[in-house]
């Protein structure tokens, strides 16, 4: 039997509509709340609302006292509305209708389609359930209470000002006044003309497990809340467009007491900052979502002052920039600047530190900073500011998975924006804040440290981290192409790497060499340039040539301008140091750097018998009057080994003085300089002479080691009684030794044969080997041996001296 359903086949019928089964709010907050953690991100929300409503001063106390709190009797139901302890946060602007409606909603915002609010960017207000279950709002004439406890249609509980006196059945106003009355200005008067300046946010703490969360928050939360602030505090202004002042408090409604922290923009600057900052905001809120005919960028040095009451006050400087894109964007930019799903715009914005920080790590922010890692996020030397696509919960910046780009799989809306921002934006500005930081640099005078600001802020490649390596090709690119280093030759200029000579030495040198071969530089209009090793690395890394400081180049340069003459020579010392300092000597010839004794310097030269320099330390205090055939003594180790080996290896006129004949030869040239010509057997001596008896003394200590047969010739050997110096190769005969003693009718007799009797040598001479092949002992056989050698035509007179003598 058909059913009545089926019965009448011609009749039409609708199908039938069901709603979407939507989850209890109390569940859908939970998962806001577990998307966002409960961190210091909290806080960073609440000034986002301040922000947002363009408030400029923002204070936040968390009010101790507890307050209304149950008694056990019948309550008016809103009385857990004003329980405490409590955190609370005024700002000094108003809510308008969008923000009322705004935050009434929990899934949207009214904000998400404009560009100039930070609250479009996701669900981050709702984070405050983490601290309380009743978040409470007061601005103009309003109070709204969020209770997500009751029904869907009752959670926004919206109450006029000056009539709450009226809500009988469900406050006591006691019950608000105990909570408000002296809270940033709010008093009975508050009610009574139904107006409140500014607004203020009331978040009861949560003291005991609820159904929305079993977060229990009290006193020690709120101060890791508070501390978690104060570590970023610094940078949370940087970007903003409003707020230039918060502070945080402790204790009770009086707000009159000092703050126990306080961040805000220097009075010194803040004039020039609201002007910028409100230029940026009108553009902004001007172009809309459209695309700006042309680029609009600002800048200024914004200057952070952070105090708490025990430490005085500390100030941090900033450069920064900020730079909305327009005129020639790429088809892409365009397309997803205009869709309405992202509704983002093409900005960027930069912060340089001015004030000195080692331990500074780059940062990105979606106009408030992303939560803090270890390492940078991006590895820049600069903080990053943009309209960035992020994670739901504001915490990261979207990009695409390794999977999406090991497959290079199609990639989302989001993350083609970030890429476009960074590509076609980041990369423009980033250069930009280069060049306008070389331009301060030149306003300054070319201070150093506006110039060490400029080398800072310019990032090094190796550090940059996934994903923003993006901009490091094209920001190099544009960036060596423009005069970006800066060298103090000539009176200081600006020139590119091609033109530059870089501090770069080619081995260790000491800070004396490295000031010697700078000033060189200067002298000879070389453009040397001192730069931070990561931009050198950069350099190599772009295949783009480096001249340094190398001994090669400095000689070429030194060959073709002889300034280096007028160096003192210490001077000239410290560059030879330097140019052998790799064991180098070629490079050398025909520059005046070698150094002699005499003081002065001779150019290195192809050797020769005549030209000679010997190496050597102690033998050139044997040879005075000589000094320029000797290279100066006193030179540092380092420097005499290096000449000391070239010599060995017969490097140019070096020598080193190991020869008999050049020790001869030396010898020889000193005695006709002091003494005069040295043609006779004997020349006249005078014993306190430069090359006298002591001088005579070391001469022969010298040349204990040499063949006496080499210095015959030489007048080496002293008669003290006729000051006589004779030559080695005289016949000379001792007239003692001993218990022997040549009577002196005898020596008168020998000496008018020319053999040369003497009275006494110094021991140096007398210890000397080969002494006795020269000078003969007195006896019988020595002295015949020495007549036969004489060669008489007597030898009847040699046979009958001979005889006597024996007798």
């Amino acid at each position: 039997m058909a059913s009545s359903d089926d019965s009448d086949e011609s009749s039409e019928d609708n199908p039938e509509y069901n709603p979407i089964f939507q989850p209890p709010l109390i569940d859908q907050l939970k998962k806001i709340l577990d998307e966002y953690p409960d961190d210091g991100q909290i806080i960073k929300e609440i000034i986002q609302n301040a922000e947002d409503a363009e408030a400029s001063q923002m204070e936040i106390l968390f009010d101790e006292r507890s307050l209304n709190s149950e008694d056990g009797t019948k309550e008016k139901k809103f009385k857990k509305y004003f329980k405490g302890p409590a955190l609370c946060v005024y700002n000094n602007a108003n809510f308008t209708e969008e923000d009322w409606k705004g935050i009434q909603m929990i899934n949207s915002s009214v904000k998400e389609f404009d560009p100039v609010k930070i609250g479009r960017f996701g669900l981050g207000f709702k984070s405050v359930f983490h601290i309380t279950d009743y978040p409470m709002i007061i601005s103009g004439n309003r109070m709204l209470v969020l209770d997500p406890h009751k029904s869907a249609d009752s959670v926004c509980i919206n109450m006029k000002l000056n009539k709450l006196h009226k809500y009988k059945k469900y406050l006591d106003v006691s019950h608000c006044l105990n909570a408000l009355d002296g809270l940033f200005g709010f008093s009975q008067g508050t009610l009574n003309s139904g107006d409140f300046d500014g607004t203020l946010f009331r978040f009861p703490l949560r003291e005991q497990k609820t159904n929305l969360s079993d977060n229990v928050y009290d006193k020690e939360k709120i101060l890791d809340l508070f501390n978690s602030f104060q570590a970023e505090a610094p940078v949370e202004l940087l970007f903003l467009k409003c707020l230039e002042k918060i502070e945080l408090l402790m204790g009770g409604t009086s707000v009159s007491d000092r703050p126990t922290f306080t961040v805000k923009i220097a009075d010194s600057c803040l004039d020039e900052v609201r002007e910028r900052r409100s230029e940026l905001h009108s553009h902004m809120k001007k172009v809309g979502r459209d695309i700006a005919v042309k680029t609009f960028s600002t800048k200024f040095e914004l200057k952070v002052e952070t105090q708490t009451s025990s430490v005085d006050k500390l100030e941090q400087s900033w450069f920064v920039l900020h730079y909305l894109k327009g005129g020639n964007l790429s088809e892409e930019l365009v397309k997803l600047s205009q869709d309405e799903s992202l509704s983002y715009s093409p900005y960027i914005s930069i912060a340089v530190p001015v004030t000195n920080d080692p331990e500074f790590k780059g940062h990105v922010f979606c106009l408030m900073p992303l939560p803090l890692q270890n390492e940078s996020l991006t590895g820049y030397p600069v903080h990053v500011n943009g309209y960035f696509a992020l994670s739901q919960n504001r915490r990261h910046v979207k990009w695409p998975s390794a999977d999406q780009i090991l497959l290079k799989a199609h990639r989302d809306k989001s993350n083609r924006w970030n890429e476009c921002l960074l590509k076609e934006v980041l990369v423009d500005v980033y250069d930009k804040v280069i060049q306008d930081l070389i331009q301060t640099c030149k306003d300054n005078g070319n201070s150093i440290e506006r110039l060490n600001l400029v080398y800072k802020s310019i990032p090094d490649h190796r550090l940059i981290t996934s994903h923003w390596n993006l901009i490091a090709d094209p920001l190099f690119d544009a960036l060596f192409r423009t005069p970006f280093l800066f060298s103090d030759s000539c009176g200081g200029k600006w020139i590119r790497p091609e033109e530059a000579v870089f501090n770069i030495f080619c081995s260790d040198v000491s800070s004396d060499v490295k000031t010697t071969i700078f000033r060189l530089m200067q002298k000879l209009s070389i453009a040397l340039v001192d730069v931070p090793e990561h931009i050198i690395d950069v350099l190599k890394s772009k295949n783009i040539s480096i001249q340094t400081l190398s001994q090669d180049f400095i000689c070429q340069s030194m060959k073709s301008n002889s300034v280096y003459k007028s160096f003192t020579s210490e001077e000239k010392v410290d560059i030879l140091s330097y140019l052998i300092s790799d064991g180098s000597f070629s490079r050398l010839h025909g520059l005046e750097l070698l150094p002699l004794t005499n003081g002065c310097f001779c150019l290195f030269e192809h050797g020769n018998q005549n030209n000679q320099v010997f190496v050597c330390k102690d033998e050139v205090h044997l040879f005075p009057g000589q000094e320029e055939k000797f290279v100066r003594q006193g030179l540092k180790d380092e420097v005499y080994n290096k000449l000391f080996t070239a010599a060995s290896k017969g490097k140019f006129q070096l020598a080193l003085l190991h020869e008999q004949r050049d020790v001869a030869n030396l010898i020889q040239t000193t005695i006709v300089k002091y003494i005069g010509p040295t043609t006779k057997q004997c020349i006249q001596w005078n014993q306190s002479h430069p090359i006298g008896m002591d001088w005579l003394k070391r001469v022969w200590s010298y040349i204990q080691k040499y063949d006496l047969n080499c210095f015959s010739h030489l007048h080496l050997l002293p008669h003290t009684k006729t000051n006589g110096l004779y030559k080695i190769s005289t016949v000379f005969l001792l007239k003692s030794s001993g218990s022997v003693d040549i009577p002196s009718d005898v020596c008168c007799c020998l000496e008018y044969m020319d053999i040369v009797v003497l009275d006494f040598i110094p021991s140096e001479i007398k210890s000397h080997r080969s002494i006795r092949s020269f000078v003969y002992l007195p006896t019988v056989e020595n002295v015949f041996q020495m007549l036969t050698k004489v060669q008489t035509n007597s030898n009847v007179f040699a046979n009958s001296f001979k005889s006597s003598m024996k007798q």
